[in-house]
């Protein structure tokens, strides 16, 4: 015997598949239940909860983008050197960064660039307070979050060896580094400076021209010119203009 058809349990049945297709559509694309709201950033220094979504752009919804892909867009924040992104179902989502720190302010065009230790430019600034100036070193065009475009990468990784060493010693904030036919100026007073050359081996160099620093503190001497362009012992000279 033949089994009788249901054409309109079927039919019924098909409505309440296409209800639920629908349903489910509309919740996820027409409600915020779904839309990634809630952000927390660790630290938030530099980056924020709004500029984190505005880095992912377009209403972001929770299976839109994998863990991988949001954290390659907010790792495009200058000052985001990388990123750790964890979602929480249904709309948040943590964001751990790694920040890039700025060693040098760069003075370039009336303005200072802030470049970390990968020569990557964070940001530019008129008042380059709480950063080692260096002047006289040219770069060409230059985007923000990545690394300069420069005649010399070796001598600009010098100079930021130079500044990362002078920064740790306890030396006057108004010191700076200035470039001078490609050889390195530590200036340490007005009347106090260290030649160092084209800046090779400059951990050594610092090292030893220090020496002649410290001694010159302790007997309250306050001019003069540190030579230390080679790996032996500097020397000192009396002040002259470089």
């Amino acid at each position: 015997m033949r089994k009788k058809r249901h054409p309109v349990r079927k039919f019924l049945l098909f409505l309440v598949f296409c209800g639920l297709v629908y349903g489910g559509y509309y919740w996820y694309y027409k409600t915020e239940y779904f839309h990634i709201s809630q952000v927390e950033v660790i630290p938030e220094n530099k980056l924020n909860p709004d500029q984190a979504l505005d880095l992912i752009g377009d209403s972001p919804r929770y299976f839109k983008y994998d863990n991988k892909d949001l954290e390659e867009m907010i790792n495009h924040h200058p000052y985001i050197k990388d990123s750790q992104v964890t979602k929480v179902f249904p709309n948040k989502m943590t964001v751990i960064v790694e920040e890039r720190r700025p060693v040098i302010a760069l003075y370039q065009n009336n303005q200072y660039l802030l470049i970390d230790e990968h020569l990557v430019v964070v940001d530019t600034v008129r008042n380059p307070r709480d950063y080692m100036v260096v002047e006289g070193f040219h770069i060409g065009g230059f985007f923000m979050g990545d690394p300069v475009e420069s005649y010399n990468n070796v001598l600009l990784s010098n100079i930021i060896d130079l500044a990362f060493y002078a920064s740790t010693e306890g030396l006057p904030e108004t010191c700076k580094i200035r470039v001078v036919e490609d050889q390195l100026v530590l200036d340490i007073k007005d009347n106090l400076n260290v030649l160092f050359g084209d800046g090779e081996r400059i951990a050594d160099r610092f090292n030893r021209a220090m020496g002649i620093y410290v001694t010159l503190v302790e007997n309250g001497e306050d001019t003069g010119t540190i030579v230390a362009i080679h790996d032996g012992q500097p020397s000192l000279t009396f002040y002259r203009e470089y």
